[in-house]
């Protein structure tokens, strides 16, 4: 009831086309994570060019000024995670991002790592309520650390991301 008010829909069509709560959720998961998957698709592809490590760090960046729709989705994102029904939508959502990030860094295990890396920043942030810019700094030499074990980046780039001469 209280969905079809916020919608401002009859009671009636929702539970024509969402029988069942778990339908309701399912289809509010899968249309969350497409457009967010979308989303980071398009903005990855509209920033080729510049170096991976600036590119996740500035992603990272940019869907943090999305506070909001980030927050809703992953509160999405861990229903899904809690309830052994709907992990398969989290495994893909999570496949969904890993596969973007490696398009861009050319190598799916340093995109796992990266992405795992990215989930903590944002979860972090979302329980302190800011991302500093000495807690960017760590980011940005922490995803130097992963693309270099994996042999993304040579050791003089991740040196000077360590030093934090690129800064």
């Amino acid at each position: 009831r209280a969905i079809a008010r916020e919608a401002d829909e009859p009671l009636g069509t929702v539970s024509y086309y969402f029988p069942s709560l778990r339908g309701l959720i399912e289809t509010t998961i899968r249309n969350t994570m497409d457009r967010h998957l979308a989303f980071a698709g398009e903005w990855f592809a509209g920033n080729e060019g510049s170096p991976a490590i600036d590119l996740v760090v500035e992603w990272f960046s940019s869907r943090n000024a999305e506070e909001d729709d980030v927050e809703r989705g992953y509160v999405l994102y861990l229903a899904a995670i809690s309830q052994p029904e709907l992990r398969p939508l989290a495994a893909e959502w999570i496949g969904g991002y890993v596969e973007i990030l490696g398009g861009l860094l050319g190598d799916r295990s340093s995109a796992e790592m990266v992405d795992a890396l990215i989930d903590a920043c944002f979860v972090r942030r979302m329980l302190t309520g800011e991302m500093t810019e000495a807690q960017q700094a760590s980011l940005r030499r922490s995803v130097a650390g992963i693309l270099w074990a994996h042999g993304v980046i040579s050791d003089s780039t991740a040196r000077e991301h360590r030093e934090g001469a690129h800064e």
